[in-house]
């Protein structure tokens, strides 16, 4: 008995990821023992599509006699009416529902005492909105990292791992769960020491059999019984994991690595910073250049030289974008809330073949 999972298509085609009877076995395990503990009092509200990260929820909430409560779709205020009315205990939101939520006008108005756990991931949660989140909800958030390959959480960043000062704690994905080995590597398969950038693999039962009919992507990402992710990440001394992004998204600009979360990042530091997503585009003299686009906050103004500066001030000058583009409307996302990068760069390159990395 197995189950096809489809990964979410971020960096091109979704492929189908096999999971065995005992990989959901063991997922719904993980899930109890160390992402939430339910109980029969707990409601679960369900506005994530079921086939990804929200649906790993539904069957350790139910064999605990948990109550599961579907939307059709995200609209904060919709939210807001479903948690008050429902008595709803636990959610799942990707980052991008999380900061709509927090930008939501009317959040105020809403009486939300139920509501005790609020897990986030599937996407980069950048920390100054974390912070927000953390004054608006208190200390209820729990942050997942997992893929479809490896099914729903390999590390997780506990709600008491959420202090408001510890900017590192909050600018990571957490620690291994118990039923999971985390290594980061080399490109020639080495352990790296605390502190280095690699790539983080992963074993263990959760891990899915193959690709359905892609025995070339199999052998590419499984490898002497590991799953390599393509995630660039540093570990601290703690054993808490840092996502510095996805191998192939690295920008390489005039012999320098440059790595687009980092200045995404910076750029939701300023108070006017919805979305953003960063990205490399062609250039003629440094062989590629970094560009920018933002959705800046309702009743926000702001120019692009402004933007350019902050970036300025808080980044090396060769992380800088060298140009930025403001969006009226919400970035493109895929079903999971994760914003596509691939759909915004295509068309700078069109003519022009990007290495991959």
């Amino acid at each position: 008995m197995f189950r096809l999972h489809y990964t979410s298509g971020t960096t091109g085609r979704p492929k189908g990821a096999i999971q065995t009877h005992a990989s959901r076995v063991v997922t719904t395990f993980n899930t109890l023992l160390d992402v939430v503990n339910f109980n029969q009092d707990d409601r679960v509200l369900h506005v994530a599509p079921l086939t990804h990260a929200s649906g790993n929820l539904f069957l350790p909430s139910f064999i605990r006699g948990a109550a599961n409560v579907p939307l059709r779709r995200y609209d904060p205020a919709l939210f807001c009416q479903t948690v008050e009315r429902e008595g709803i205990t636990t959610v799942f939101l990707a980052p991008t529902m999380l900061l709509r939520l927090l930008t939501f006008p009317d959040l105020g108005k809403y009486h939300l005492p139920s509501l005790h756990t609020i897990i986030y991931g599937g996407a980069p949660m950048p920390v100054e909105p974390l912070k927000e989140a953390l004054r608006t909800f208190g200390q209820q958030l729990v942050q997942i990292y997992g893929l479809a390959e490896a099914t729903w959480a390999d590390t997780v960043l506990r709600k008491e791992d959420h202090g408001p000062n510890d900017g590192v704690k909050l600018g990571s994905i957490g620690r291994e769960l118990r039923n999971v080995r985390l290594r980061l590597v080399d490109e020639a398969g080495k352990d790296i020491t605390a502190g280095e950038t690699g790539e983080l693999i992963i074993q263990g039962a959760h891990v899915m059999r193959e690709y359905w009919n892609q025995p070339e992507a199999t052998a590419e990402v499984l490898r002497d019984g590991w799953f390599h992710t393509g995630d660039l990440a540093r570990m601290d001394g703690r054993g808490y994991i840092t996502l510095v992004d996805r191998k192939g998204e690295m920008i390489i600009s005039g012999g320098f690595n440059i790595y687009p979360k980092e200045v995404e990042d910076t750029r939701y530091r300023h108070p006017a910073v919805l979305e953003a997503a960063v990205f490399a585009v062609p250039d003629p003299e440094w062989g590629e250049a970094v560009q920018a686009v933002v959705v800046l906050k309702e009743g926000w103004v702001l120019s692009e030289e402004e933007i350019i500066q902050h970036c300025k001030e808080n980044l090396a000058g060769y992380k800088k974008p060298r140009s930025g583009e403001f969006f009226n409307e919400p970035l493109p996302k895929n079903s999971a809330g994760k914003i596509l990068r691939r759909a915004l760069r295509e068309k700078y390159w069109i003519g022009y073949d990007r290495r991959v990395h």
